[in-house]
């Protein structure tokens, strides 16, 4: 079921409300491609490197893209205050974040998917053309 438009508070039950799934859903995104560059871009090592030398535990949250998705997903619900049910504020934004958490992992997992899969074809053709030249 989709509602339509209404104030923020206004519950009619467990209704979802379209403008703000998308909003999460583009939330989900970002915080996906964000923790991914970070946590495995090569481009991030040396800031990584250097985070890690200045405290551990803020080091460990730059090498895992799942943790530092959450921190992510909670600066996103703070700042854009996405209600997908229209429910009670809490209940809300705490859903939110958890499916944008849920988004975002699927989201990684896709990414991680394609770049093995990348990865693979790119050796099975470096071997091939390594064949190919004795």
């Amino acid at each position: 079921l989709w509602a339509d438009a209404r104030t923020p508070g206004e519950n009619r039950g467990m209704m979802f409300h379209a403008p703000d799934l998308v909003a999460c859903l583009v939330i989900a995104l970002a915080c996906s491609g964000i923790a991914m560059s970070f946590t495995q871009g090569p481009v991030f090592d040396s800031l990584r490197a250097w985070i890690m030398s200045k405290n551990k535990l803020l080091g460990d949250l730059f090498k895992c893209f799942f943790c530092l998705s959450h921190w992510l997903a909670f600066a996103g619900v703070a700042i854009y205050q996405p209600r997908p049910l229209q429910s009670m504020l809490a209940a809300d934004l705490i859903v939110a974040a958890f499916v944008i958490v849920a988004l975002a992992t699927l989201s990684s997992g896709l990414m991680f998917a394609a770049f093995f899969t990348a990865g693979q074809f790119h050796a099975l053709r470096e071997r091939m053309m390594q064949h190919q030249a004795k």
